[in-house]
């Protein structure tokens, strides 16, 4: 900006007042002097978050099932993002905006996921898809972990 350059800047933040996740868009610019210097600078920072409420954070590690279910999500008019696995949803979950993590339980230690998301369930409740093989527990016990849903694989796009 001291060069006379205008600068932009993205961001999220974690408002602290009701821990929502929001993007910030900051201008920085140059405010030439009578002598056409730059002398100073202006900024102003914009909430550009577009909150449709309908958000989807995919976690699966086959690059087939991910993309069954991002192109699925998708076409219900979903904003997705997917992840390759558990733990590099877990690193970014703080910043994330609310919405739903659709859980591909195929990873070992999926379920490990959906408990250590379990406190924050309000702000990315958890969706678990996976093949019980007639196991009637499989579904209980993803629920147990912290999902609030049990989808079965197969799964069609209807559902």
């Amino acid at each position: 900006v001291g060069r006379g350059e205008t600068l932009v800047l993205e961001y999220r933040i974690l408002r602290a007042s009701d821990h929502a996740v929001r993007r910030i868009r900051d201008t920085f610019f140059p405010i030439p002097g009578i002598d056409g210097r730059s002398r100073s600078a202006g900024g102003i920072a914009q909430d550009v978050t577009i909150d449709t409420g309908l958000r989807a954070y995919v976690v699966a590690v086959g690059g087939d099932a991910r993309r069954s279910l991002v192109d699925a999500l998708q076409s219900g008019g979903y904003e997705v993002q997917a992840f390759v696995s558990g733990q590099a949803l877990l690193k970014m979950a703080v910043s994330l905006m609310s919405g739903c993590v659709v859980l591909d339980l195929e990873e070992a230690g999926s379920l490990g996921v959906a408990s250590e998301l379990k406190p924050s369930r309000s702000h990315l409740p958890v969706v678990a898809v996976g093949a019980s093989n007639g196991d009637v527990g499989f579904g209980v016990r993803a629920m147990k972990a912290g999902a609030v849903d049990f989808l079965e694989a197969p799964w069609t796009p209807e559902v």
